[in-house]
Order: structure tokens, then C-alpha cells, then sequence
């Protein structure tokens, strides 16, 4: 993966209200691959701001980064952690 080239990554999804707290489901585009994701996630409401947090596991290979057939330097599952805080304006 060329960082340069591809800098930034896009997840376009929905926070949703799951049976034990909150969960999320979109989609993640890294380079020019986009795969669906489904994630619980922690979501606190504090006056007018908002702080999320989450761990995501995927697999790298969806999004073509490393070789497929990698020696097991790097593991094919990878995680993602997210924090993610929002201050309402006027």
C-alpha cells in the first residue's frame, strides 16, 4: 500500500440502535476497493458533545494490501481502532 497514493481512507455508514448499545453499518473504501462493514460500537452523549469509540477486524485483503500469499509477517486480519469525539455547533 503507497501511502502517498492512497492517503485517506472512507467509511460511509449509519449509526443504528442494536439490542445492547449501538452498532454501525456501512462501508469502508481503502484504495479503490470498498467492502461492507457491520460493527458494535460505544457511543456517549455528553451536553453537546459526542464521543464514539470502536474495534473493527477486517481483512486486509479486500482492500489489496499485501501480497495474498504474504509469509506470515503480516497476519491477514488485521483491527482497527476507533475514536471519534464531535462538538455540535451553532
Amino acid at each position: 500500500l503507497s501511502a502517498a497514493a492512497f492517503a485517506t481512507a472512507t467509511y460511509d455508514g449509519q449509526i443504528l440502535h442494536a439490542n445492547d448499545g449501538y452498532s454501525s453499518y456501512g462501508f469502508l473504501t481503502v484504495r479503490d476497493r470498498e467492502a461492507a462493514l457491520d460493527f458494535p460500537l460505544d457511543l456517549a452523549v455528553n451536553g453537546d458533545t459526542a464521543t464514539l469509540t470502536a474495534t473493527v477486524p477486517l481483512d486486509r485483503r479486500d482492500f489489496g494490501v499485501g501480497p495474498a500469499d504474504q509469509d506470515g509477517t503480516v497476519a491477514f486480519p488485521v483491527t482497527i481502532d476507533i475514536a471519534l469525539t464531535a462538538t455540535r455547533g451553532d
